[in-house]
Order: C-alpha cells, then structure tokens, then sequence
C-alpha cells in the first residue's frame, strides 16, 4: 500500500460508508472483550453450514476441535493481515453484537474482503449485505479494485 494512504482513514470511510446504509446497526472497531462474541458467531455459522448436510457439528467434530479451529483462524487472521480493520457490527439501540467484518486495506490492486459473518437470528435488516455495499463503496471512493478469500 501506498505510504500516503492512511489505513485508520479508510476504516472510517467504510464506518461512515456503513452508517449511511443503515441506522439499525453500526460497526465498531473490535476489542479485546470481543472473543467470546467471535467464537460464539464462529460456532452459530459453522452449525448452520453443517446442518445443510444433516450433521451436528458439536457431535461431529467435539468442542475441543471446534476451540481449537476458532484459535487458528482468530490467530490466522491476525498475522495474515496485520493491517486489517476488524470491525463489530452492533444494534444501534443496544449495542448487541450481531456480525463482523475484516477489511485488509494493505493491498496493492485491491480492498481484501477477508471474512464477514452474520449471526443467523439476526439477519433480518441485512447487516451483511450493508457491510458488503459499505466495502465496496469504500472502494470505488478509492478508485480501488475489491478481491475475497
């Protein structure tokens, strides 16, 4: 990335981006009191993906794995992309945690969507769908390419 771009201004553009979407929700940078939230969303997606197949996942895999999967890519995530904004999205009116998004802005070509979950039960007003439209607007203000894991 170039020097004179500066990351925490980017951040703030896809804040702002985000707030002119929606009023239901706003994001926020993530904190240390966020784990437990993270590994909770983590378990709730990974649960919904695997009863598409008719599998419980907590009977399939056991707790253990599934601390130890949410460990890896919490840390994987961290190193992989040390410039990254690691955002919270809240309701507007309680603060409650609904979703996340890490945006690497650290990238020559493009703004990497490096992941975006949403609790299942919490869908409706689609948070995630903002957060997408939120990106990409940063980006085209940017005059930059977008690109997913």
């Amino acid at each position: 990335m170039s020097p004179s771009i500066d990351m925490t201004a980017l951040q703030d553009q896809y804040i702002a981006q985000f707030a002119r979407l929606t009023r239901r929700f706003v994001l926020r940078p993530e904190g240390a009191g966020d784990r437990a939230f993270l590994f909770d969303l983590y378990l709730r997606c990974q649960a919904e993906n695997h009863a598409r197949y008719r599998l419980d996942i907590l009977a399939t895999l056991g707790m253990p794995m599934l601390e130890m999967q949410f460990r890896s890519q919490y840390q994987g995530f961290r190193a992989a992309y040390p410039a990254a904004s690691f955002l919270i999205a809240v309701t507007a009116d309680t603060g409650e945690p609904v979703g996340r998004a890490i945006i690497d802005w650290d990238a020559q070509e493009a703004f990497h969507g490096v992941d975006l979950a949403v609790l299942p039960e919490q869908r409706e007003g689609a948070p995630g769908m903002r957060m997408l439209r939120a990106w990409l607007a940063t980006a085209d203000a940017n005059r930059k390419a977008t690109a997913c894991t």
